[in-house]
């Protein structure tokens, strides 16, 4: 059998997909593994012996049993926030009591539960996020109120707002500009950037690194290898920015 065949045979038990009986080659394995790694699986052993699941996985298992092909983190450029590095973001954001707060991509909510952390479980985040997978975790949370999908879109402004925006084709050049838009006279923006607009030479990369330099911005480099465990190695920076009044 081939990874495909392997895949139409697997089962579905709640939040879990298990492999049909049997031992699998390794290579095999490895493949069906990959591919339903993919989707949001991740293997547990002992009692579970399957590929848990955050949702319910029929829809997207049934989609790669069927030859298409899915890559959940760079199809909503989802790498999750590593806790500590959240943290920090939400402490340079210094939000105080009465501040209205944003999360332009809420992602699993790293960035919501490092504010509540921080500041206080009775603060209020509002947000934006892409992922039908990370909307229904985010919809645990009672303290975060999903504005919508896409920040872009946004019409309303913010005292604060906390961040690590997606990074391919320079998206984060485009929504820390809406980010800046969006905050308040006095606010602050505490945000992840790529470092690609440091020595990239396209026009965006070039005019966005002008802009920054023009500005009064906090910069803090986030150590190398930060992100390796959420899937990408991609070499990143901490801005901060305030909106003058």
């Amino acid at each position: 059998m081939n990874k495909q065949e392997i895949l139409q045979k697997c089962t579905v038990d709640g939040m879990v997909v298990r492999l049909p009986a049997g031992q699998l080659e390794r290579k095999l394995y490895n493949e069906v593994a990959q591919a339903l790694q993919l989707i949001g699986g991740k293997w547990v052993g002992r009692k579970v012996m399957g590929f848990v699941f955050q949702e319910d996985p029929t829809e997207l298992l049934a989609q790669i049993a069927n030859g298409e092909k899915r890559n959940l983190k760079k199809e909503f450029q989802f790498f999750a926030t590593p806790e500590g590095l959240a943290e920090r973001v939400a402490k340079l954001a210094r939000i105080g009591e009465k501040d209205t707060i944003c999360e332009p991509s809420a992602g699993s909510g790293a960035m919501v539960n490092a504010i509540l952390k921080l500041y206080g479980s009775d603060k209020k985040v509002s947000g934006y996020e892409l992922m039908p997978l990370n909307q229904g975790r985010l919809s645990k949370i009672p303290q975060f109120e999903l504005l919508g999908s896409d920040f872009l879109t946004c019409t309303q402004t913010f005292d604060r707002i906390v961040a690590n925006p997606p990074f391919a084709k320079n998206q984060d050049i485009d929504h820390i500009y809406k980010m800046y838009d969006c905050l308040n006279p006095g606010g602050r923006m505490s945000v992840i950037c790529s470092k690609h607009y440091q020595f990239g030479p396209e026009r965006k990369a070039l005019e966005f690194k002008k802009w920054i330099q023009s500005m009064d911005v906090y910069t803090e480099d986030v150590p190398a290898g930060t992100f390796k465990e959420s899937g990408t190695t991609i070499e990143t920076v901490i801005l901060v920015i305030d909106k003058i009044k």
